[in-house]
């Protein structure tokens, strides 16, 4: 493996690392349900959506999100997995689903095992 790509791959596990940190200081480490890969976020400042967002999953219907963050994101999929106990912990990530009342952008978590 050359080295730009061992780089790479070393700055993807230490933004993981931040990512888990962040979520720690926001979760109690006994209620962190929600995991997911090295490669998913680029930084937790990252806006993953504009505008009011709703996420859903099953029969779960978030709080409305303004332009949520990747933080923000993965929070309220670790509220999801609170809320269902759904066993699909691992967070893939976000798919359109549809408009709400013109406004709002509803995306669904996409989620694995």
């Amino acid at each position: 493996m050359n080295a730009q790509v061992l780089n790479a791959v070393s700055n993807r596990l230490a933004q993981y690392d931040i990512v888990q940190s962040a979520l720690e200081t926001h979760v109690e480490k006994e209620r962190l349900r929600v995991q997911f890969s090295a490669f998913t976020f680029m930084h937790l400042s990252d806006t993953i959506c504009d505008g009011p967002v709703r996420f859903v999953y099953e029969d779960y219907v978030s709080a409305i999100y303004d332009s949520p963050t990747a933080l923000e994101c993965v929070l309220a999929a670790n509220d999801m997995l609170l809320c269902t106990d759904d066993h699909h912990n691992f967070f893939e990530g976000l798919q359109y689903e549809r408009y709400e009342n013109k406004e709002v952008t509803v995306y669904r978590f996409v989620m694995g095992s």
